[in-house]
């Protein structure tokens, strides 16, 4: 009989752990949008830029980076906007620098989007 009083909180503290939310010993990490790598970089080019110039840029920027996984392909979305995706192993922008700042130099602006 006595191992049915606990049965509930043991059961309860499991359940708990499995949908992980906070309990049992367990804290829960508050994450908004990209939680873990790979991290996607959106790069947007200016107007009038081509697909083939955009990924000049970006194999010149990304290809030797340290941070980067992979380079998507520069596609046009609406309005004739170039874009891409480059995909990261940090959102940090410390780490980030020389990418943006090569990115930047190139006309495009890039964010890591929540």
């Amino acid at each position: 009989m006595a191992a049915r009083k606990f049965a509930g909180p043991i059961v309860a503290c499991c359940a708990l752990a499995i949908a992980g939310l906070p309990g049992c010993g367990r804290t829960a990490t508050p994450c908004a949008g990209q939680c873990a790598p790979p991290y996607s970089l959106q790069v947007e080019f200016r107007p009038g830029a081509s697909q083939e110039g955009a990924q000049s840029v970006l194999a010149k920027c990304a290809d030797n980076d340290p941070i980067v996984i992979r380079i998507g392909k520069a596609h046009t979305a609406g309005e004739g906007l170039v874009i891409a995706t480059i995909y990261t192993k940090t959102m940090q922008k410390p780490q980030a620098s020389a990418l943006l700042k090569c990115l930047g130099s190139a006309g495009a602006t890039a964010d890591w989007p929540d």
